[in-house]
């Protein structure tokens, strides 16, 4: 309900109810969830619009079919793939190559990280060491590994876990080094002890940097892998690539090109919202 006018002209403090005006944080959700639903019409626009595009230059024949298939031969060759199996075969390979990279990568360089990040001395040794490998791309020492292992499984496997096991160590390690001191000193004024403390404080307050971790180590396991089947495989998705390549099978190419690229945006638009759950109740540094 409004104050009356002469109340308000006269100086008089009036009670306003709150219901009546619209808070802060109300407008804010607003202005974020238009936001949001105008970046998801500009960007569906922009998808169907180079759709279009695409399909004209490829009916049009202004570009040669064997570099650039039309769409809708993509989606011929996408369902054709999908309905001999061939394609939920080859995904599967790829993806247990990386899962199972990723969790060795949890695995080790995520414990490896913290106590990295707790223990200065530790850091001292370790971060030489690491700062050489994290600049150097994995996918260089494909050639040794496939000497070793041979070609298959766990080659693609330990290349995944190599670069999975640098994202996380370097991110973690950063984000315990960056723990805000004062939560440290309350554990240490209630005489905590270390266990106690790692478990309560150094865990907790890593697990933003945990997960901005698993994005960057799941994105470029992904491009990993797909590279290392490019190079020396039987199976998988940058097989697909390779075998119908050198076949001039243009669009199954594509589909296989189209698949990888779906199951990154999948995997990063999932880390994505769970990394904003774990920042919103995250206190600020």
């Amino acid at each position: 309900m409004a104050p009356p006018a002469d109340a308000r002209a006269a100086g008089v403090p009036v009670a306003i109810d709150p219901s009546s005006t619209p808070t802060v944080d109300a407008r804010g959700a607003a202005a974020s969830r238009r936001n949001r639903r105008g970046r998801s019409t500009l960007g569906l626009v922009s998808v169907l619009a180079g759709l279009i595009l695409w399909e004209f230059a490829g009916t049009r024949g202004w570009v040669n079919p064997i570099i650039l298939s039309p769409p809708h031969a993509v989606a011929v060759a996408g369902v054709e793939l999908a309905r001999s199996g061939e394609l939920t075969r080859h995904v599967g390979i790829s993806l247990r190559e990386l899962g199972v990279g990723l969790a060795l990568a949890v695995a080790v360089g995520v414990p490896v990280g913290v106590v990295a990040g707790w223990s200065r001395r530790l850091s001292w040794v370790l971060r030489p060491l690491t700062a050489v490998f994290y600049a150097t791309p994995v996918i260089v020492f494909a050639p040794l590994i496939v000497a070793w292992l041979g070609i298959g499984f766990w080659d693609k496997v330990l290349l995944v876990f190599l670069e999975g096991f640098f994202q996380f160590f370097v991110t973690v390690s950063a984000g315990v080094g960056a723990l805000n001191e004062a939560w440290l000193r309350v554990a240490t004024a209630f005489a905590a002890g270390p266990r106690f403390t790692l478990r309560t404080v150094v865990l907790p307050g890593s697990v933003p940097y945990m997960v901005a971790g698993a994005r960057l180590a799941t994105g470029r396991g992904l491009v990993t892998v797909v590279v290392a089947e490019l190079l020396a495989s039987t199976a998988g998705l940058g097989w697909m690539v390779a075998y119908y390549g050198q076949n001039f099978k243009t669009p199954y190419v594509y589909v296989a090109l189209v698949v990888t690229a779906g199951l990154g945006m999948l995997a990063d638009a999932g880390l994505r919202r769970l990394e904003r759950r774990v920042e919103r109740w995250r206190p600020a540094a």
